[in-house]
């Protein structure tokens, strides 16, 4: 699994009965940065609700059928022919390991490693191309303090369960929704996650209903319904909107991952403040560039105001920050650094200003 690197596509090609797996952080990522393409905003909301239900197929079949009952439902409409000729060549006939089925119940993206060559980078390269013999001397250190820091720390060979584990699990077992649960054998089963941010979307795993087996040359949304056990909304976790909001200003792509690999650790306590924080940052980066945007009737946010706004903002980062490890809080303030920029808050105003129906006047 990884990106859509072509080396990696070429090296799985000569391995037998392998599959090149693409993470779906990367293909839903490249997919928002064709959403220009799209002249509508309220369309293009309604083909990303698309590609996340067609990720969700469980089944190698489900998905070709799936895929070619969407692509017919695009076909229909004029405004979609550039995204859907993207789509069709990049994420149907090229790269189209991407949905939950490819390979069931394993990661559905690369984040972790993701993470890691960040760290290499950012602790050992450089981000520079190094020569064979440096890259050999660096390798080499990298090496050594990984298997220094390895004989100190140790290997966890077995799982540490808390005792209070069992009383916790019993606890969630009655608060959960038992019909958003949805088994897959004896022992596997799939539970949406319960976070805030939100799209609609359906698991879906069989295709052995009758209902289904007369309709299966029906339109998209007629298939989804019948195919489909769970009609319930799934819960998408928050990073689903951060590879967003990180094209809009810039924010450098390994930071980026790096940054999403941490929130997607956080527990249901640090989702709120996080949300908090974020909004602050996006706020008080593009205020000062595109203040026009916060026009309320005739008035606006004046520079006291803002400057108030700014230092509650950093007071808030900062609580929010000493709760991180070191890394982590490396991380977050290179992402809230680059935003403030002001050439990355411009480019995060245009991004503004063509997702508006009209541009907001003074």
């Amino acid at each position: 699994m990884g990106d859509g690197a072509a080396g990696i596509t070429s090296a799985m090609s000569v391995i037998p009965q392998s599959r090149r797996l693409m993470s779906w952080a990367h293909m839903i990522r490249k997919c928002r940065e064709h959403r220009k393409v799209i002249p509508n905003e309220q369309k293009w909301l309604n083909v990303e609700k698309d590609i996340v239900n067609l990720q969700l197929c469980f089944k190698d079949n489900l998905f070709n059928q799936a895929a070619s009952l969407l692509l017919g439902k695009w076909s229909l409409d004029n405004q979609l022919d550039r995204f859907r000729t993207y789509f069709e060549g990049q994420w149907i006939n090229d790269l189209s390991f991407w949905y939950e089925g490819a390979v069931c119940l394993a990661p559905s993206t690369n984040n972790g490693l993701e993470s890691l060559n960040g760290k290499i980078k950012q602790s050992y390269t450089m981000r520079n191309k190094l020569s064979l013999a440096t890259f050999l001397q660096t390798a080499e250190r990298m090496l050594r303090d990984w298997s220094t820091k390895s004989a100190t720390d140790g290997f966890a060979h077995t799982i540490h369960f808390e005792s209070d584990l069992e009383s916790k699990a019993h606890q969630w077992s009655q608060k959960i929704d038992q019909s958003q649960i949805i088994r897959l054998s004896n022992t596997g089963y799939v539970i949406p996650t319960r976070k805030s941010s939100q799209i609609n979307g359906r698991f879906v795993l069989d295709d052995d209903h009758d209902d289904y087996q007369r309709t299966r040359n029906e339109d998209f949304e007629q298939w989804l319904s019948l195919a489909s056990p769970s009609f319930s909304k799934r819960a998408l976790p928050d990073t689903e909107a951060l590879p967003f909001v990180f094209t809009m200003f810039g924010i450098d792509d390994d930071v980026g991952d790096q940054f999403t690999e941490s929130v997607s650790r956080f527990g249901e306590q640090e989702v709120k403040p996080f949300s908090d924080v974020m909004s602050g940052a996006i706020v008080t980066a593009i205020q000062p560039i595109c203040p026009e945007l916060f026009l309320e009737e005739k008035s606006t946010i004046d520079d006291g105001q803002m400057e108030m706004m700014k230092m509650i903002h950093d007071i808030e980062v900062e609580r929010f920050l000493q709760k991180l490890n070191a890394n982590d809080r490396n991380v977050f303030d290179s992402v809230f650094k680059q935003m403030k920029t002001q050439e990355n808050a411009a480019k995060a105003c245009k991004s503004v200003y063509k997702m508006l129906p009209e541009k907001p006047t003074v």
